[in-house]
């Protein structure tokens, strides 16, 4: 909207400066055509001015169906993280020693990616009881923590070091879906 209003007040003042810029060589026929023509370029500015002000409708609308909420799209990306994870952990355990640099790079960036996600385990962890929530914290924590020290791992091309990291780190993550979840244990 704010870029809308910046370009109608550019507009007018371009034009305005225009009427005033250009001048013709000779005197105007009379007053009349002259009044015509300064009615006639207001009126245009207005109505561009308001062309320009309507609001353009944003793109991702979640009633379009083009996004989740954010909720559930913090929720959609734990989960993802959560299965992606545990495939880098497999093929870090079998070819652990085989990876080349540019492999343990991708794992190095999909560590960060990870880390992030740790930042939407803290939103979905607003909606927790009290007692679970305190939980949930302290396994975000840890989990935060594993995955800084994985990194250094993965940097030093550690595969052994890295899975013990990876082990508890999923661990970490699968406790708090545990946490997540409201059926009582004796159904």
């Amino acid at each position: 909207m704010r870029l809308n209003l910046f370009s109608s007040i550019l507009f007018v003042l371009a034009l305005e400066a225009s009427s005033y810029s250009v001048r013709s060589p000779t005197p105007p026929q009379n007053k009349v055509s002259n009044e015509r023509r300064t009615f006639l370029t207001k009126s245009a500015t207005i109505a561009a001015s308001a062309i320009l002000t309507i609001p353009i409708p944003s793109l991702a609308d979640v009633s379009d169906g083009n996004t989740l909420p954010e909720g559930a799209l913090q929720f959609s990306r734990a989960l993802k993280a959560k299965s992606d994870w545990e495939e880098i952990g497999k093929t870090v355990s079998t070819r652990g020693s085989e990876l080349s640099k540019d492999e343990w790079e991708g794992v190095m960036g999909f560590l960060r990616k990870l880390y992030s996600v740790g930042d939407d385990m803290k939103g979905i962890s607003k909606g927790m009881d009290p007692t679970k929530k305190k939980e949930a914290e302290k396994l975000i924590a840890d989990f935060q923590t594993v995955i800084k020290t994985a990194d250094g791992a993965a940097r030093g091309k550690d595969p052994n070091a890295f899975m013990i990291l990876q082990k508890k780190s999923a661990e970490d993550l699968e406790n708090f879906f545990l946490l997540l979840q409201d059926v009582p244990d004796e159904i």
